[in-house]
């Protein structure tokens, strides 16, 4: 700015320019007014801006087979074993044998399983556990060896 009025005197010396004309307006410091957001204008805000909801296709037309897990596939002649049948109806009752013999029968949970304790057979190499729904049929079985 200095330079600007050295410049000017020596140009129209006889001419007399304060700085006051030079320089700029000073800057407006008024603060715009901005809309406020109250707690309701902001529900709909989040309301127009939300993804479309997601409706998962019904399971109901599922079916899953009946399945039988022993505890051990390979297992001493007289121990102590369990097996866990699942895919039965919810609260059906469900029996597990051993050829004739029944080994044990429960109700399954709401889920459709049932838990079985039995112990395995003194004579043989093999023997099949076999898992019943009494009311819906399903079956599922086992082969089981036992170790010498």
């Amino acid at each position: 700015m200095s330079f600007l009025f050295l410049f000017l005197n020596l140009w129209m010396p006889a001419t007399s320019i304060s700085m006051a004309s030079l320089s700029a307006p000073a800057p407006s410091l008024e603060a715009e007014s901005q809309p406020v957001l109250s707690g309701a204008s902001l529900a709909s805000l989040a309301t127009d801006i939300a993804p479309p909801e997601f409706s998962p296709p019904p399971i109901s037309n599922i079916t899953t087979s009946p399945a039988l897990e022993p505890s051990a596939y390979y297992i001493k002649e007289g121990s102590n074993m369990t097996a866990r049948a699942t895919g039965f109806a919810p609260y059906e009752q469900v029996q597990l044998s051993r050829g004739t013999k029944m080994l044990g029968a429960a109700t399954a949970t709401g889920g459709g399983s049932a838990e079985f304790a039995f112990i395995a057979p003194l004579l043989g190499v093999t023997f099949e556990i076999t898992a019943v729904g009494l009311e819906s049929g399903a079956k599922a079985s086992r082969i089981i060896t036992l170790a010498q």
